[in-house]
C-alpha cells in the first residue's frame, strides 16, 4: 500500500474527531519546517482499546501534512515571549495539567479561532501555494496557568494522520468503536495522564503518510 488514508475532515468527521478529542490532554508538539509536517502528542480520556489499563489515558500522535503556515503565542506575567518552531515542545511542557476541553481542536468556529493574534510569538509560512491555503484545514490548542502564563498553537493544514503509541494507523471507526467500549465499561476508565510521547522518526512518517 502507498501511504495511508488521511482522516475525513468534512463537516460529519471534524464533528465525529473533535467529540473523540475533548478533554484530551496535551504531551508534546513538534514542526519540521523542511519536511512541513505538525506532530501533536495527545492522549484520549474517552476511549478503550485492546491492551489499555484500565485507569490510563490513551496515547496517540496527531500529523498535520502538508502544513503551510504555523503562529504561536508564549505569554509570561503579561509579556509575550519570542519562540522558534524548535521552542515549541518546550513552552507546551512549561504546563503541568495539559487537558484541553470544551474546544474543538480541529476547525473551531471561525469566530472563535486566531484570536490571540495580536500576540504573536512566531508566525511562519513553511511554502505553500495560494491554491494548498484555499483547502487548508485549521489546527487550534492552547494551555493556560491564569494569569501567569498562556500558549497557543495554530497550525494550517491539508491532511491529517492519526497513529498510535506503535505507530500503527488509526481510523475514525477505530476511535469510535473504543469510544463505545469506554462507555458500555463498569466503573471508571481511561482518565489518568501518562505523559507518554510516542516515539516516531520523520522520515518513516513521512513514507506512511505521502500519497503520491
Amino acid at each position: 500500500m502507498n501511504g495511508v488514508v488521511p482522516i475525513d475532515l468534512s463537516a460529519e468527521g471534524r464533528s465525529r474527531l473533535n467529540q473523540i478529542l475533548d478533554g484530551c490532554f496535551w504531551n508534546a508538539g513538534f514542526v519540521d519546517e523542511q519536511a512541513r509536517i505538525g506532530i501533536v502528542a495527545v492522549e484520549l480520556v474517552g476511549v478503550s482499546f485492546e491492551g489499555q489499563r484500565r485507569s490510563d489515558a490513551y496515547p496517540i500522535v496527531m500529523a498535520c501534512h502538508p502544513v503551510s503556515r504555523v503562529a504561536a503565542s508564549y505569554k509570561v506575567d503579561g509579556v509575550v515571549r519570542p519562540l522558534d518552531l524548535r521552542d515549541i515542545n518546550a513552552a507546551v511542557h512549561e504546563f503541568s495539567f495539559k487537558e484541553i476541553d470544551d474546544w474543538d481542536i480541529i476547525d473551531p468556529p471561525t469566530n472563535q479561532r486566531f484570536r490571540w493574534q495580536k500576540d504573536l510569538s512566531i508566525d511562519k509560512s513553511l511554502n505553500g501555494s495560494s491554491e494548498a491555503r484555499a483547502q487548508m484545514h485549521f489546527l487550534e490548542m492552547w494551555q493556560y496557568d491564569g494569569s501567569s502564563q498562556s500558549f497557543d498553537l495554530a497550525l494550517w493544514f491539508q491532511n491529517l494522520f492519526l497513529f498510535d503509541a506503535h505507530m500503527n494507523t488509526l481510523t475514525l471507526s477505530d476511535l469510535e468503536e473504543a469510544r463505545k467500549k469506554r462507555l458500555e465499561a463498569i466503573g471508571e476508565i481511561g482518565w489518568h495522564r501518562t505523559a507518554i510521547v510516542p516515539c516516531f522518526d520523520i522520515d518513516d512518517l513521512l513514507s506512511k503518510i505521502r500519497t503520491g
